[in-house]
């Protein structure tokens, strides 16, 4: 069975003595570097997941200014063809109404005509009524 004597006693001194320098030597500087290690890595880490954030902020803050630079092209360019439209028809119109006015003008220069080719034949039947009619007279 177990004797409980001085070399016992000596032999648990010894050990919490072994165990207060090593505590000493060994465990507190192993635990101080796996400590900073630890810490190293946490602030990485953190460091990493505030880069990534603020990455995914860049991005998104990118793909909002590409849909409202796309958005505002587009709308440029509907405002753009309709005031292509509004440009052709005004063209069309003014081009319409100069055709319209010189057609007219032609129209009424051309019945003028007529009717000065009317006035001049009905002149000269007139006028040769009239001849006809003193020479009639004379005859």
């Amino acid at each position: 069975m177990l004797q409980f004597n001085a070399t016992f006693i000596v032999a648990i001194i010894s050990f919490v003595v072994f165990i207060m320098i090593m505590n000493t030597i060994f465990y507190k500087p192993v635990l101080n570097v796996i400590e900073e290690r630890e810490n190293f890595i946490r602030g990485n880490y953190d460091e990493a997941n505030a880069t990534k954030e603020k990455a995914d902020n860049l991005l998104q803050d990118k793909e909002t200014r590409l849909n409202e630079t796309y958005k505002n092209a587009k709308q440029i360019l509907t405002d753009n063809k309709i005031q292509a439209n509004l440009s052709a028809q005004e063209m069309i119109a003014n081009a319409k109404s100069s055709s319209d006015a010189k057609i007219n003008s032609e129209k009424e220069r051309i019945e003028t005509e007529k009717n000065s080719t009317d006035i001049n034949a009905a002149a000269d039947e007139l006028s040769q009524a009239i001849v006809d009619k003193i020479l009639e007279g004379v005859r």
